[in-house]
């Protein structure tokens, strides 16, 4: 077996390749296995799966399960059509408001109205 040393801080670990290997491949199974998931959920119903995307996870720093799969570097699963468009939504919910057609017509026509809270 290839064994390489990594440093962590203080002390080298050992880590064998054949084990980093087989991490891997589990890494990519799970993968797997959450897309089919997803993929199942999202065609049943959206808006479900898009509220099981803002649940935190206590467990894991109160990550959703999106930024799991990005600190895991999970690119198929964070590049699937579904973590796409709930990407998307949860980003439009920050910039789209409905503050209707005359209001934004009154702040174009007069910049200052801008500064009225409540307007």
């Amino acid at each position: 077996a290839v064994v390489s040393t990594q440093s962590t801080g203080r002390k080298n670990v050992l880590v064998n390749a054949e084990e980093d290997d087989k991490l891997v491949e589990m890494k990519e199974a799970f993968e797997s296995l959450a897309i089919c998931t997803l993929e199942a959920c999202y065609q049943e119903n959206p808006e479900m799966t898009f509220a099981a995307a803002r649940a935190k996870w206590l467990r894991f720093k109160s990550y959703d399960y999106l930024q799991l799969a990005y600190e895991a570097g999970c690119k198929r699963f964070v590049a699937h059509p579904a973590c796409q468009d709930i990407s998307e939504k949860r980003w439009r919910v920050g910039f789209v408001k409905d503050e209707g057609f005359w209001k934004v017509l009154l702040i174009c026509l007069f910049p200052p109205f801008i500064l009225i809270p409540g307007l």
